[in-house]
Parts: structure tokens; sequence; C-alpha cells
């Protein structure tokens, strides 16, 4: 169920065609909320494209791609052919989030992608000048927004110079936590000759007074039409932000009146080098604002735009700008969502699943399964944890399966390809409020551990959460040293 407004649930059972002296039990109801999404949902990757162009969407367990069949001969913009990934992820206001895909073409041509906030095309910044490769490219972007916002990752692929397909896969939005920061501009004076100017166009009246701890900018007369690129408070902050690095930029804006839209431009040798904030909102009195840059190329001075020019109204307002920073910080990443092949379902003929995976749980809907026959190997829910079994080690490998009618499974600790080539437990019953399981396993070889919850045996209509996976490395009894995998 997905509603299009706020709504209160009732579950209607019509039972009128039941013949007489019939009881009917209802247990067991459950309401879950699912987030996240997969690239094979495809409420959830879309596009859209002018009417000069023919294009085509088609999805798979672990990748989106879009097949441009026909470009015009002229007239082509970058914004006439748009693929949506509706990643789902609530992001917090004042939290840094890294936004990260794979995208690869099979052939070389210019794209854009727009971080927008749900409707609001761009809201979290844009990456320009974007040039796609026939291998993976990873692109990688910092959204700190300034209010709670939902991630709509947008590619414009309108330039498409003829017929291309362009394919999206692991998608990741990872929150970002900053362990430790240290100013590079501990001498920074808005009085100082270089550091702040102005700059506006034809029809504005503006002014800059600095001071030592502060500056104040000016719009005493705006023309009736206006941008936010129209007048604009100008930061040399004269460092060089380098390779590798994480950075991260903030300030105050006092405003004397409210403003529906402010941006900040984070320039470098060219503009927007280092990205942007759009379509900020400024409060009458005080605003704070933060940004966080980690290049992965030096691309030149960090040079800031305040652009204030789209006022509310012709008058214009007044802006103090006050407790400017500029500190170079050290980051641990956090997994928010991260969608990849890492859970997938196999399953023979007779049975049918969907399977819907989210940043920390997997549901697996059985839909139907065979009347007789049914043998646990013949749905098989595999979870590719990534971890490389040393020689010698002993690890600890837990998970919760939970399911809405209790329903029999077995779980495969397998070796790569090798059905329990670290071992397995058999007769294991799930339960609506969950089934723990625990096991202890030795790599007597190099292994790759995948994890298999086989369900075949399982009755459809049914649905099974698999949720609380980790691995750890075990030294003595009941001590965990490392946890090497959770999901």
């Amino acid at each position: 169920v997905t509603p299009a407004s706020d709504a209160t649930l009732a579950i209607q059972l019509m039972l009128g065609m039941s013949a007489a002296d019939n009881n009917v039990t209802v247990s067991n109801v459950q309401v879950d909320e699912m987030v996240g999404w997969t690239p094979e949902d495809h409420a959830h990757i879309n596009f859209w494209a002018h009417e000069d162009y023919v294009a085509s969407l088609t999805n798979s367990k672990t990748s989106a791609s879009l097949s441009i069949t026909q470009v015009p001969t002229e007239g082509r913009e970058a914004w006439k052919v748009k693929l949506f990934a509706e990643t789902r992820a609530k992001l917090q206001a004042g939290k840094t989030y890294r936004v990260s895909l794979d995208v690869q073409a099979g052939d070389a041509m210019p794209y854009e992608i727009c971080f927008n906030n749900l409707e609001h095309e761009s809201e979290l910044g844009a990456l320009y000048d974007l040039t796609t490769t026939r291998s993976k490219s990873t692109v990688s972007y910092n959204v700190t927004p300034t209010q709670d916002a939902e991630l709509i990752i947008q590619l414009n692929l309108g330039n498409a110079s003829g017929a291309n397909t362009v394919s999206i896969s692991n998608v990741k939005v990872e929150e970002v936590n900053v362990t430790s920061a240290k100013s590079v501009i501990p001498g920074f004076r808005y009085d100082s000759v270089g550091y702040l100017s102005k700059a506006s166009d034809e029809g504005y009246i503006t002014s800059l007074d600095k001071g030592s701890s502060s500056a104040t900018f000016r719009i005493s007369q705006a023309p009736e039409e206006r941008h936010a690129w129209n007048a604009k408070v100008i930061v040399r902050t004269g460092i060089t932000p380098k390779a590798g690095m994480g950075y991260r930029v903030s300030f105050n804006v006092d405003a004397a009146q409210p403003q529906g839209l402010f941006e900040l431009f984070c320039d470098g040798s060219e503009e927007l080098a280092y990205g942007a904030l759009y379509e900020q909102q400024l409060a009458a009195g005080t605003n704070s604002f933060s940004y966080t840059i980690m290049p992965g190329d030096s691309k030149g001075e960090l040079v800031l735009q305040l652009r204030f020019g789209e006022t509310n109204g012709t008058d214009g307002n007044t802006y103090t700008i006050s407790n400017f920073k500029l500190e170079e910080v050290d980051f641990v990443t956090d997994r928010k969502a991260e969608i990849k092949g890492a859970v997938e379902n196999d399953t023979q003929d007779g049975y049918s699943a969907t399977l819907t995976r989210t940043a920390d749980k997997a549901m697996l809907r059985l839909v139907d399964t065979p009347t007789e026959g049914r043998e646990a190997w013949k749905n098989k829910l595999f979870v590719y944890t990534g971890v490389a079994l040393e020689p010698g080690q002993k690890y600890r490998v837990r998970l919760n399966v939970k399911s809405i009618i209790p329903a029999p499974f077995e779980v495969c600790f397998n070796d790569g390809d090798v059905e329990k080539g670290v071992g397995g437990i058999f007769g294991l019953t799930s339960q609506p409020y969950g089934e723990f399981v625990e096991f202890t396993t030795y790599a007597n070889k190099d292994a790759a551990l995948v994890l298999q919850v086989s369900l075949g045996n399982c009755e459809a209509p049914n649905t099974i959460f698999l949720s609380d996976v980790k691995v750890e490395k075990a030294g003595a009894i009941n001590l965990v040293s490392d946890t090497i995998y959770t999901f």
C-alpha cells in the first residue's frame, strides 16, 4: 500500500461467499513501513523524455539502464531526457551525506546530475560537465541540507549525440560524521583587503560594510525581474583544497526580513568546482549554513558566492555575514542506505516471490508455492557479505528471520559457491516475533562467506523478513573482538 495522502488503514475481508457454519480466524496482523529502493523496483526508477526523443527503461536486480534510441539533429539539451532514482533516503537538516553511484554508457557522452529534494530540482546541489565512460565510473557528491529533505537523484541525458545506453548501479547514501576539525583560516577578517567583495547587475543598488568580525550587505533597490545570481557577496578564502582531504565551510547570515531564495556557490578554477547549495530559504534573524567539501582532486582556490539577488521585493533586504569558518576535517562514514546486489533471491519452477531490500532489512513476499514437492533448496535467499574468512580464524554469525506466519527454514553458511562450505543449521522455524540464529564457524582456508536462507518448504502466501545480520571475529568464548559485517 502506498497512500497518496495521510490515511488510517482498515483491513476489510469480504467473506460473503463462504459456506454456512464456517469459522474464520484473523491473527498476526502486521503493518510494516518499507523504506529504501532497489533498481528492480520500477516505481522508484523512472524517466522522462522530451517528445523529440525516444527512450526506454530496463531494470535488473543490481542496475537500471536507459536506452536512448532516437535524438533530434538539433536543439538537444541535457534537461530533455531525465533518469530519476528515488532513493527514499531521509536526510536530516545540518547533517552531511556522501551520495555516490556508478555510471557507465555504451559510448562517451556529456551529462549532468541534479540532487533533488523531492520535486525541488537541484535544491541539494548539482554536478555539471560530466562525461560517461564505457567502464563504470563512480560519481561522488556531498550534501548538507539546511532543512530535512528526501533525496532524488536526477541524471540529465539529453545531450546524447546519438543512440546510447546509460546504466546506473551501486547507489549509496552515507551519513558522514566529523571526528575532528582544524581551522585553515584562523586570521580571517571581514575588513582585510581581498577577502570580501560584492557584485551586482544593472537595476540593483547595493552596499557592503566590512568590520573586523562581520560584514553587512545591503540591497536597497532591486529590479522587477530578479535572480539569485544578480547580487552577491564574493569571499576569497586564499585556500586551495587538497586532493583527498575534507573541508567544512560554515557561516551565519542574519537577514532583516525573510527571503524565499538564497544560494551558495563554491567555485574553484571554474564556477561550481566544489559544488553548491541551491534554493535555500532565509528566515528573519540568524540563519546558520554548513557545507562539506571532499574533493577528489584539487580544483584551484576556494571562492564562495553568497547569492542574495532573489529578494522578495524591489526594496531589497539587509544581510549580516558572521562566524565564517573554513575547517579541515576528518570523517567517519556510516552506511545510511546502500543499494547493491548484496541480497538476492533464487526460486525454482512453481515458486514465485518478490524481494524488497533496504539498508538494514530484506523482505521476501512469497506469492506462490507448489501444492506438493516443496523442498527447502527450491527457494534460496542469499546474502553476499563480502567477508573474506581467514584460515584458522573463528567467526560468529548472527541473523534474525521473522515471518507473518510461522514457517520452516534452513541456513547454509557457504564458502562462495560451495553450499554449506563452512556449516549449516537445519530444522528452524521462523516466528512473527522473530527467530534469532547464531552460528560459530572456523575457516580452514581463504573463503568468501555467503549466507543462504533456504525457504522452499514455506507455504505461500507469507512474508519473510531478514534483518540483524552480523559477522564477528571471535576470540575467546563469549568475547567478540571485531565486527566485520552488519546488515
